[in-house]
């Protein structure tokens, strides 16, 4: 999941996109393949599956779980957070110039 604080609603509702390893099929202009995987202990790689947008209450929102007991805050960069935001907005039908 990457999320993305959304200006346009309450401070405490935030925009999400889901990330997930399996390949999407088609793959799509809306889907992301991450250059790393921000999952340190699973090699596999991810995808950002930006024509799964959902607007969520942060409080609904935690750490990632790796195994039973450990939780993880996990990052990408935000060259990355670009892309995605440009995947997204095709998925919405926003026409964008990438930059």
């Amino acid at each position: 999941m990457l999320a993305h604080w959304n200006m346009r609603h309450a401070w405490d509702i935030i925009d999400i996109v889901a990330l997930g390893t399996t390949l999407p099929n088609p793959i799509q202009t809306y889907h992301y393949k991450l250059k790393n995987t921000p999952f340190p202990r699973d090699p596999a790689t991810v995808w950002a599956k930006c024509g799964l947008i959902a607007s969520v209450g942060i409080d609904r929102l935690d750490r990632v779980k790796i195994t039973r007991g450990i939780y993880e805050i996990l990052h990408i960069s935000m060259d990355q957070v670009r892309k995605i935001r440009t995947c997204a907005a095709i998925s919405i039908g926003v026409d964008i110039e990438p930059k």
